[in-house]
This record gives structure tokens, C-alpha cells and sequence, in this order.
């Protein structure tokens, strides 16, 4: 994988569309994952979001059920744009950030 990867365009959502989409599905229907350093989970984080950092991606996605949506998020956008591009080239179907 090139670096390039890192940075190729994945779906984008708004805090409103991804709370009209939680509101509509529970929590066995999708892949919630928080990107960001254990602090920043502790301090607050979504409910049922599973917390992967963004540098644990590699060893980690196994984890995740490439079937299902997955939404991906962080403080800035950045790590979670980073981890989507990664998830998006390792086959997942429906990936969001």
C-alpha cells in the first residue's frame, strides 16, 4: 500500500446524518470506531463505539466485520479519513468518516 492510499476520497458524513443513522440502527447492524489515543476515548466518545487507534489499524482490523457499515471517527477528521482509505483498500464494503 502506498502512501497515496492514505488519502484517496471516502464517503464523508455530518454529525446529522450519522445521528439519523444510529437513531435508525442498533448497534449489531454497523462498526462504530474511534481512531483516536485511549485519553481522548476516556475524556468522551459515542456510545457503543469500539475504540482502535488510528496506529493499532494494522494489527487491529480483524477485529471489525468488513460486511457491515463501518463509521469511522476522530477530533479533527484526519486520523478518520486516514483509517477509512485503509479500511476502504482492505475490502470494506461500506466505509464513512
Amino acid at each position: 500500500m502506498s502512501m497515496l492510499d492514505y488519502f484517496k476520497p471516502v464517503s464523508t458524513w455530518s454529525a446529522d446524518r450519522l445521528r439519523d443513522f444510529l437513531d435508525r440502527h442498533g448497534p449489531a447492524d454497523y462498526n462504530l470506531v474511534d481512531v483516536r489515543q485511549p485519553r481522548e476515548y476516556e475524556e468522551g466518545h459515542l456510545p457503543g463505539a469500539r475504540l482502535l487507534p488510528a496506529a493499532e489499524l494494522e494489527e487491529r482490523k480483524g477485529e471489525l466485520d468488513p460486511g457491515r457499515p463501518t463509521i469511522v471517527y476522530c477530533t479533527a477528521g484526519v486520523r478518520s479519513h486516514a483509517v477509512a482509505s485503509v479500511l476502504q483498500h482492505a475490502g470494506f464494503a461500506e466505509v464513512h468518516h
